[in-house]
């Protein structure tokens, strides 16, 4: 069959005569997918002749028009092979030239082949948009004691999704690594990352994704992950370590605790509280919440004696931080701490004073009179108190 063309009324039987064409010949052009690929043939100068370039089998998409005219003749082929259309291939184009005085057939045949080369195309990553957006400009994360991390790094790649010939692999490396890190590629570029670290695994870890795609080229994202470790609290207000106090004293302490946590993070919490050894019935302790307490006391004569006494700030995990205050409690005047005020004490007073007998435990038991110091005028005081209905020993103190 003959393909007929008419090119201003000049009849060209291409079909039929590119047998006759009296010269043929090959030229061969590499093209790339998504790069424009352009040529200009030519054709002349003939004087005065009649000519014409006639393209057939032009790839789709691109573009050559044929082309008469006289003495000289040009005709522009530009062609940009979409995505996908390379791998190899090859599209054979031909070009008929004519001298339309000397001969209805082509003079000349050109089977121009063009080979159109694949480009591979880099993969990305996809950004994680479920994280808050700080997070995502920063590509880091923190997990906090006994908390875990589990994240999808995603990636993509045009050859794989538009053309489906090519493949991704995903794989990580963490500096410093860690045993308890689990990760899985889940295939068409999405992998599962989790991890619950240890107290061994705390400070910043460097956490690198990879997509590889069959031709070895690849993309990264690289995750910046703190590790947080638990901070014990610690009670910073001053805690005597020793405190001497009389039945009917009142004794105030206010307490404060500080949790680097609670104050970087806001996500621990802390519990005041306190024991004594043996028993305060008589003292109160008001956990004011956030790291504060109250603690009251005013011991009552049945208290006499040593108390060793605890504060504890404890924070959500269970750490926890004490100060220890040993109080003694004495009832003033009873200088042999026998638990009563009599006669008795005033002898054991004056033994102490004049013979060198034991001082009384404390030595303020014995201070009757509120002086500060323990003399044969405190024996004096209680006589009084006993036989003369004299003040109550330390009726004059300072509560």
């Amino acid at each position: 069959m003959c393909l007929l063309l008419a090119i201003e009324f000049l009849p060209l039987r291409i079909g039929c005569s590119i047998a006759n064409a009296r010269d043929t010949f090959d030229t061969y052009y590499q093209a790339k997918e998504n790069e424009l690929l352009s040529f200009i043939k030519q054709y002349g100068p003939y004087d005065g002749e009649s000519l014409g370039i006639i393209p057939a089998n032009v790839p789709s998409g691109a573009s050559m028009n044929p082309v008469t005219g006289y003495n000289y003749i040009e005709s522009p082929f530009s062609w940009t092979p979409d995505q996908c259309k390379g791998r190899g291939s090859e599209y054979l184009l031909a070009i008929a030239y004519l001298r339309y005085g000397i001969d209805p057939d082509p003079q000349r045949i050109e089977y121009a082949h063009i080979t159109v080369n694949n480009v591979n195309r880099t993969p990305y990553f996809e950004s994680p948009m479920f994280k808050p957006q700080k997070e995502i400009n920063a590509l880091a994360d923190t997990i906090p004691f006994l908390g875990s991390l589990h994240i999808y790094p995603t990636a993509h790649d045009s050859d794989c999704i538009q053309c489906g010939d090519d493949t991704l692999y995903m794989s990580y490396a963490a500096d410093p690594p860690s045993a308890s890190i689990i990760f899985a590629d889940l295939g068409l570029g999405v992998s599962s990352f989790e991890w619950t670290p240890t107290s061994a695994d705390s400070g910043w870890h460097t956490v690198t994704f990879t997509a590889t795609d069959a031709h070895d080229t690849s993309a990264t994202q690289v995750w910046n992950i703190l590790v947080r470790v638990n901070h014990a609290p610690t009670i910073t207000s001053t805690v005597p370590s020793q405190l001497q106090l009389r039945a009917g004293q009142h004794y105030n302490l206010n307490l404060t605790a500080f949790d680097y946590d609670l104050q970087q993070f806001g996500d621990d919490t802390l519990k005041m509280s306190y024991s004594t050894s043996p028993s305060a019935v008589s003292a109160s302790f008001v956990d004011n919440r956030g790291g504060s307490a109250t603690f009251d006391w005013t011991p009552i004569a049945t208290e006499r004696g040593d108390h060793t006494i605890t504060f504890r700030v404890t924070d959500f995990f269970d750490l926890t931080d004490t100060r220890q205050m040993l109080a003694q409690v004495y009832v003033c005047g009873d200088a042999n701490g026998s638990g009563s005020i009599n006669i008795s004490d005033a002898v054991y007073l004056i033994a102490y004073i004049f013979s060198g007998g034991p001082a009384p435990s404390p030595l303020l038991a014995g201070d009757a009179n509120c002086t500060s110091t323990v003399n044969i005028s405190d024996a004096v005081y209680l006589i009084a108190y006993i036989f003369s209905g004299g003040p109550t020993p330390c009726a004059g103190c300072k509560l």
